[in-house]
Order: C-alpha cells, then sequence, then structure tokens
C-alpha cells in the first residue's frame, strides 16, 4: 500500500511546481494562460509527471523493489549520478549539430524559459535518459520508494531551473537561464548542482552558481 502511495509522488510533485513556481514568481506563465495560448494537449504532453504516471503504476511498480526502505544514503548517490549522466549527454547534445537538431533543439525554442516548458523536450531527449537510469536502479536494486523520491526531487529541480523570478539582474546571472540565452555551450549541468561545470570549466562568466536546486 505504501508503495502505490509514493507511486503518485511525482505526479504530485508535477502538480506541485506547476501550480507554486508561477504563483509565486508571476513572471512565469500559469497553467490557466498557458492552456488558453497553446492548448491542453501540448500542456499535457511536456509535463512527464502526468505522461509517466500510467507507465510507473503499470510497468514500474510491478518489477521493482517492494522492500520498505528509504535509505538516504542511496538518494544521495542517485542525485551524484543523475547529475553526472546529464552533464555529459547534455554536453554531447550541444557538441554535435546532427544529434542537437533531433534531440534538444526544441528545448531551446523556449522564449523565455518558463516553469511550463521545462521539460518541453523531443521525445528522444526524453527517451534516452532513462536508457542509463533503468540500467543505475537494475544495478543499485534501488526500492520503489526510493526510486520515487529521486525522480519526483529530480523533477523539482528541472523546474526551478526553468523558472524565472522576475528580478532581472537575478535572472540574467541564474545558471540555466545564462545556458539558454549568452551561455548556449556553458552550463551545461542539471537539476541539481554545477561541480561538473567548475571541474570541466564550463561555468560562463558572469553566472550565479546554484547550491539550492530548489529555489528558482
Amino acid at each position: 500500500m505504501l508503495n502505490i502511495i509514493f507511486a503518485f509522488l511525482p505526479l504530485l510533485s508535477t502538480v506541485g511546481c506547476l501550480v507554486l513556481y508561477p504563483l509565486i514568481y508571476p513572471i512565469n506563465q500559469n497553467i490557466t494562460s498557458y492552456i488558453n495560448e497553446h492548448g491542453i494537449y501540448k500542456f499535457t504532453v511536456i509535463q512527464p509527471g502526468f505522461l509517466s504516471f500510467p507507465f510507473i503504476l503499470l510497468c514500474v511498480l510491478p518489477v521493482m523493489n517492494h522492500t520498505i526502505s528509504l535509505r538516504w544514503w542511496m538518494i544521495i548517490f542517485g542525485i551524484l549520478f543523475v547529475d553526472t549522466v546529464e552533464y555529459w549527454r547534455h554536453r554531447v547534445e550541444h557538441f554535435f549539430p546532427l544529434v542537437y537538431k533531433h534531440t534538444h533543439k526544441e528545448h531551446h525554442q523556449q522564449r523565455p524559459m518558463t516553469t511550463i516548458e521545462g521539460f518541453r523536450n523531443q521525445y528522444l531527449d526524453m527517451i534516452l535518459p532513462l536508457v542509463p537510469f533503468v540500467t543505475y536502479l537494475y544495478i543499485t536494486n534501488m526500492t520503489f520508494i526510493e526510486t520515487m523520491i529521486l525522480t519526483s526531487l529530480s523533477l523539482i529541480a528541472t523546474y526551478a531551473d526553468h523558472t524565472l523570478t522576475g528580478d532581472v539582474e537575478y535572472d540574467r546571472k541564474k545558471f540555466h537561464n545564462v545556458h539558454h540565452t549568452s551561455g548556449w555551450n556553458e552550463n551545461f549541468q542539471q537539476p541539481f548542482f554545477s561541480y561538473w561545470d567548475i571541474v570541466c570549466g564550463t561555468v560562463a562568466e558572469n553566472t550565479i552558481v546554484k547550491y539550492n536546486p530548489f529555489v528558482p
């Protein structure tokens, strides 16, 4: 029963971000205005928390480790793994024009960057990260509860990444907004921290390096 409850966590995290971030930072489009402009279908298909819910219930939950366990060190290692995979995947997508065109170009069509379009991607850009993530889950034997927490934290951090604050000076230097504007070949790391950019020297000048991944 507890596992079924946790299956709703990514969905609830998605809804919470889509409601709260535009409410706190009104410079971002809210759900109503976005749907009025683009339609409910486009709004729905760019939210992985919505799309993945049936898959989580029908395909993920039945085959995963059902042990009622929450090992925080597993979450921490999971965060480090996600950050590592996402940095290098993101950097490769920008390095090869053909890969960029067929996986990541759509994501950079956001003008301006906004909460609701945090996961606006081509399908390949959504599917490819699942391969290393599923492999990691299999190797480490993470419990279903741990997986849902890690997934939800990743969703929240990504939405925060794409949320502008309305503070013009801050937003101009905001780590991921720099990547979407003036630093197209810099500031790759997502969704949590920035250490790979620091180690590899890909932090753009005049950037605010992020330390709290859940605050825009």
